[in-house]
Order: C-alpha cells, then structure tokens, then sequence
C-alpha cells in the first residue's frame, strides 16, 4: 500500500541550485513523505498540547513513528500549507532549549 502525500506531486524538497548530494537525498525521502506527515500530525495529537517542531520529532521517534526526528520535524511547513496545523504561540523547545514556534492541529 502507498501512503499518499497532502499534495499531489508532493512538496519541492530541494532547490535546483542545490547541491546534487541534497538533490539526491530529496529524491529518496519523496516516497515517504504522506507517512511523514502523518507520523507528524499523530505525534502533535499524542503530546496533546501546543509543541515545537523539535518536540513533534522527537515523539514521533518515540512512538516507533518515524526512524529520524529530522525528517519528521522538516513536514511542518508542509502541514501548515494544508491547513491541518497553524503556530499558536512562541515557546522553549525541551528538545533544542530554543525558543521556537509551537504548533496545533487547525481540527481536534
């Protein structure tokens, strides 16, 4: 069964000027994107309350979700454009000690 992105051809994950190294890796993540995304977006539920980007990583790892948060944490943006999450706030991320955007669902 083949996870389907939020989009249709998937988000641009990798500018043409980039080196072909990041082209490469872009290229190799682009199957896995919908799972990604949903990893991301059940992690936000799971923690249950607004979280970083870092945060939302990091639990997705935890849950046996995704195997690196990274990749996970990068989805944000594109979640956001779907409109199925939006900033809410600024906050101190556990993962990074840094301030960063916190994050919830648009629909509970």
């Amino acid at each position: 069964m083949t996870q389907l992105s939020l989009f249709d051809d998937g988000p641009q994950l990798a500018r043409q000027s980039d080196p072909v190294t990041s082209q490469a890796a872009a290229e190799e993540v682009r199957p896995k994107i919908g799972q990604l995304q949903q990893a991301f977006i059940a992690a936000l539920a799971a923690i249950g309350k607004p979280a970083t980007a870092n945060e939302i990583g990091a639990r997705a790892v935890a849950m046996g979700l995704a195997g690196n948060a990274e990749s996970v944490r990068k989805r944000s943006a594109e979640i956001e454009r779907a409109g199925m999450i939006r900033v809410v706030g600024i906050q101190r991320c556990s993962v990074t000690g840094k301030l960063a955007e916190s994050w919830q669902p648009t629909i509970n």
